[in-house]
């Protein structure tokens, strides 16, 4: 119910959690030294209750912590509640470090294709199941080829289909030739 998803870390209830790497908990900020003269305490949001546990990335590092906090007093939290909220905070930085990740491997991606597309020559690569993984803009000029093959998971196929269609292979249907190859070499 907060407006705000932050607040400075001059007067944060986290910079404690953050300095302590444990979680904290203050069932009443009026009665916690720490705590009772704090802003976020005597004007908006007048926090009365607090649990937070830290956010502690796989190299260490504190990013922060995830609370609950209330506008009333609480007794505090049962140690089902207190392993609950450790649980999140491992879940909420698996996600962090998740993202992060993919977007280090699409940055890397865009670059590997940007150098890939500033090589003259045609490049395409297939995977064992004949799916398109990687090409480059002169493999789709060069073979004559429009730019809607030029997808990853392109199915071999479609090329030879395309192929085809503009009667490079002879007269004929491909697909019937196909189901008559696979059908002559099963017998």
């Amino acid at each position: 119910g907060l407006d705000a998803q932050e607040t400075p870390r001059a007067i944060s209830f986290c910079s404690y959690v953050v300095a302590s790497r444990e979680p904290l908990v203050v069932s009443d900020t009026h009665h916690d030294p720490r705590f009772a003269d704090n802003p976020l305490v005597l004007g908006n949001p007048r926090i009365r209750f607090y649990a937070g546990a830290p956010l502690i990335t796989s190299d260490s590092y504190a990013l922060g912590t995830l609370c609950a906090i209330d506008y009333v007093p609480r007794e505090g939290i049962s140690s089902v509640e207190r392993n609950c909220l450790i649980d999140l905070t491992g879940l909420t930085v698996d996600a962090i470090e998740a993202r992060a990740v993919s977007n280090f491997l699409r940055n890397q991606t865009e670059l590997l294709q940007t150098t890939v597309d500033s090589i003259g020559d045609g490049i395409s690569a297939f995977d064992a199941n004949l799916k398109l993984t990687a090409w480059n803009r002169k493999f789709l000029e060069l073979l004559g080829f429009p730019d809607k093959l030029g997808r990853k998971g392109t199915d071999f196929a479609e090329f030879i289909r395309h192929n085809a269609r503009r009667g490079e292979y002879g007269a004929g249907n491909i697909d019937e030739d196909r189901k008559s190859t696979r059908l002559n070499s099963s017998h």
